[in-house]
């Protein structure tokens, strides 16, 4: 299976001008007051990691693809911020996952599998299941990741589920989702190759 791909890109000095200093739409020009200005504001620290993310950015030609890469940044920036952040791990970073990753880390369906067995770790020193007696697509955050997500059987028809939750968890953006996938997918290769992505020592 392969991940799913978002419009993530890379680039040098200039993305950084064309992000921050293009003719962007009233929106951007908002989320950029809104939403962006504190990580500049958080410490020297945070401002140097946003700064270097943006860096690495590049092709903000339209300003709605600007408005996506600011978002993406955040959420980058996030990771430092806050424990909640939900982005894409790489496979040296599974392990290490916060708090909020984790929870979607085990909605995996793989992970799932070989934790109602006891054969995986689980990050048992700071998860916590919140569904110990759910599994595979009936656990909330499986379906909170699936929902709206293009799928397909094992005749190649695609298909979409559409799921509907009854607790107060805010809905993932498409972005997240996307990085939840692409996580799952460097889980799931981990996991061919032996190792456990939910321990650290592993």
């Amino acid at each position: 299976m392969q991940p799913i791909k978002a419009n993530i890109v890379r680039g040098g000095e200039a993305m950084e001008n064309a992000l921050l200093f293009q003719q962007p739409s009233q929106a951007m020009i908002n989320y950029i007051q809104e939403n962006l200005q504190p990580i500049y504001d958080a410490g020297s620290n945070y401002s140097q990691l946003f700064k270097d993310n943006v860096q690495n950015m590049y092709n903000a030609n339209l300003s709605q693809d600007a408005l996506l890469n600011a978002q993406i940044l955040l959420s980058q920036a996030g990771t430092a911020l806050g424990e909640n952040a939900i982005v894409e791990l790489t496979p040296d970073q599974i392990p290490y996952a916060n708090f909020k990753m984790q929870q979607y880390i085990m909605a995996c369906p793989q992970i799932q599998e070989k934790y109602k067995r006891n054969l995986c770790h689980g990050f048992q020193e700071t998860y916590y299941n919140p569904e110990p007696d759910t599994y595979g697509e009936d656990r909330r955050d499986y379906q909170r990741v699936m929902d709206g997500i293009m799928q397909y059987d094992e005749n190649g028809e695609g298909y979409v589920m559409y799921y509907s939750t009854d607790d107060d968890e805010e809905e993932l953006t498409f972005y997240q989702k996307v990085s939840i996938l692409n996580t799952w997918h460097n889980v799931k290769n981990l996991l061919s190759t032996g190792k456990d992505p939910t321990d650290p020592l592993s």
